[in-house]
């Protein structure tokens, strides 16, 4: 596959890993510049985000689906708390185990700053028609599937 983006003589992997490691840093690096005037790390807004989308979750449910290990998840989970943003409750039955739920200020905070996040990533699309970020949009959850299919191994038929 041939593209005027493409450099001469890359191969379509090189040219991939290139332009997706290219939109990552503006993603993340547009996100942090977003976020500063809310107090928040790229991090901890899709913590809150994600404890927007549910009642009550754990740390090890934030770890499984943020993009960064245990300890650190532990680390902002605290800085959170501490914000007033997150509340911590430990089950009755099983005191080992803390849920997490978004505070009102919490959810002020995650309402505001989704609100500035979705107007950078609407700045970022302009210009792209619908049908190119339809068609971006499913190249890349194909991609994400065939990872996922990948990292779960070869079936084995018992």
């Amino acid at each position: 596959m041939t593209s005027s983006n493409q450099p001469e003589g890359s191969s379509f992997s090189e040219a991939l890993e290139t332009h997706v490691g290219s939109l990552i840093t503006a993603l993340d690096k547009g996100m942090a510049k977003v976020l500063v005037p809310y107090g928040l790390i790229v991090l901890e807004f899709k913590l809150l985000k994600f404890c927007l989308g549910h009642e009550e979750c754990t740390a090890t449910q934030l770890a499984d689906v943020l993009p960064t290990d245990p300890a650190r998840i532990s680390r902002l989970v605290n800085s959170l708390v501490e914000m007033g943003f997150l509340a911590r409750r430990r089950l009755p039955n099983d005191r080992r185990i803390v849920m997490l739920s978004l505070t009102d200020a919490g959810r002020e905070r995650i309402t505001e700053s989704d609100r500035a996040i979705q107007e950078f990533f609407q700045a970022l699309v302009l210009g792209i028609s619908d049908e190119d970020l339809g068609a971006f949009a499913s190249a890349a959850l194909t991609m994400t599937a065939n990872y996922d299919a990948l990292a779960q191994g070869p079936a084995t038929d018992d």
